[in-house]
């Protein structure tokens, strides 16, 4: 069995002032991430409509009404296929009283998204992800 010896670079990397450093290395990524302000609302289905303009509308839990997309043509990010795929999920979670998870951006500054209940009723939040 070998010994390994270590070299002035092992020791240097083993200082409390480069151990410092990580940690505010890993700081800086951990709030940078956090930065992004993306959030998500948990909860069954508990409201879901089309209008006639072809708007869907959902609540999740006892969160607000939200107009998350239009089946008429690309709205707020979401194209027609998409937002007919969430339409019948979000109608097969109804029926079943199945939660669903819906991802939200943040708002423009980048500072954290609102909480779920600040959304409002009959807004317009920009959904980006749906989990059923």
């Amino acid at each position: 069995m070998s010994l390994i010896k270590l070299t002035d670079a092992d020791k240097l990397l083993r200082t409390p002032a480069r151990l410092a450093i990580a940690l505010v290395a890993v700081g800086i990524l951990l709030a940078a991430n956090s930065a992004q302000a993306n959030y998500s609302c948990s909860g069954p289905v508990s409201y879901l409509a089309v209008n006639s303009g072809d708007y869907v509308y959902v609540a999740v839990g006892s969160f607000g009404v939200w107009a998350i997309c239009h089946l008429s043509g690309p709205s707020q990010g979401v194209s027609v296929d998409a937002c007919k795929a969430w339409y019948a999920g979000l109608l097969a979670a109804k029926r079943s009283e199945s939660n669903v998870t819906m991802y939200f951006e943040g708002s423009a500054g980048g500072n954290n998204g609102p909480a779920c209940a600040a959304l409002g009723n009959w807004t317009t939040p920009t959904s980006y992800h749906i989990d059923f």
